[in-house]
């Protein structure tokens, strides 16, 4: 009578409980950046916090702030092979990987994050970036706000540049300051400071979303704003961890990823530019330099040259650029 008693007990509790809850899918996102860089503060952080929720308990994700995980360098490969199953870097750090993708580094073309990553996402539905992450899963591909001259003496004219060292990365940077004058000269972004400051280069090529992290704002006062290109970045995601989801947890990457992901993200960037322009170049001691319609004209015909070699060296490169113009003008008309 007692055995029958147990058995009746168990089954109820059984009943009450239901079965087993499947063991939850680990998620770990490496984000190269510091902990307490702003991104992963305002932008992953929260991303995460909605992801987890959104799944109902089958996704256990995991922010990995620094270079614990991966570097910049090698956060892609780390991805791919699952070290991270969600990761964020630059394209820039696999030369010769992305150059389709690096449409958006082509100068005069866009003026916001908003408006160049918005028109690069539609490139990516579009099928005619998407070979380039075919080992991947990708749930974002974004462009930082473009790129202006910084330097302590005013450049306003082509002939405030001739023969001045500037100091810039990417093969589209580096031409872009060549063709309008200068003489450039390679350095990555954590390098800038130290070679100004030493007076090693009269200028900097660069995004003002670096001006706080890296304290340019300390070594430069002239900043010429003109839309000279971006780079390229994205948030992708171990393939066969996202081909092995399914349920509740497949619905929540799959709906706080992609076109909302981008726009939510290039917002941010587009904050932290105004904010830097507005703190650092409107500052005591510093000035913004607006070029003249004239100039501008002069300036674009100068760049021609970089954007036709872009399109030569590069495969459907005419159809790319013609294709990343037009979704431009479509964002801009709010379509």
């Amino acid at each position: 009578m007692t055995k029958r008693i147990f058995l009746l007990a168990t089954f109820l509790f059984s009943l009450a409980v239901g079965p087993a809850t499947a063991a939850s899918t680990k998620i770990k996102f490496a984000s190269p950046s510091p902990p307490r860089a702003h991104l992963n503060v305002q932008i992953f952080g929260p991303w995460i916090k909605k992801l987890n929720a959104d799944s109902k308990g089958t996704i256990e994700a995991e922010l990995v702030a620094g270079r614990v995980l991966a570097s910049h360098q090698n956060l892609y490969d780390r991805v791919k092979t699952n070290v991270a199953q969600i990761g964020w870097s630059l394209q820039g750090f696999l030369p010769g990987k992305f150059i389709k993708s690096n449409v958006v580094a082509v100068p005069s073309l866009f003026e916001s994050s908003k408006v160049g990553s918005g028109a690069m996402w539609r490139l990516f539905e579009r099928g005619l970036i998407s070979d380039e992450y075919s080992d991947v899963k990708v749930l974002s591909v974004f462009t930082f706000p473009p790129r202006s001259f910084h330097s302590n003496e005013p450049i306003k004219t082509l002939e405030d540049l001739k023969g001045v060292k500037i100091g810039g990365s990417g093969p589209i940077g580096l031409s872009t300051i060549k063709a309008l004058g200068a003489t450039p000269v390679f350095m990555v972004t954590p390098k800038l400071y130290q070679n100004i400051s030493r007076g090693l280069v009269n200028g900097i090529f660069t995004v003002w979303t670096a001006f706080q992290p890296y304290r340019l704002y300390e070594v430069t006062k002239y900043h010429t704003q003109f839309g000279l290109g971006g780079f390229a970045g994205m948030v992708v995601m171990n393939k066969q961890t996202y081909d092995g989801l399914v349920g509740d947890a497949r619905r929540a990457i799959d709906a706080n990823s992609y076109a909302s992901l981008t726009k939510s993200y290039s917002s941010f960037w587009d904050r932290i530019f105004s904010e830097a322009v507005k703190k650092y170049g409107g500052g005591e001691g510093h000035t913004l330099v607006n070029l003249s319609d004239a100039e501008r004209a002069r300036w674009e015909a100068k760049l021609q040259p970089v954007i036709d070699d872009w399109v030569n060296k590069t495969p459907n490169g005419a159809e790319i650029l013609q294709a990343f113009k037009e979704e431009i003008a479509k964002i801009k008309a709010g379509k």
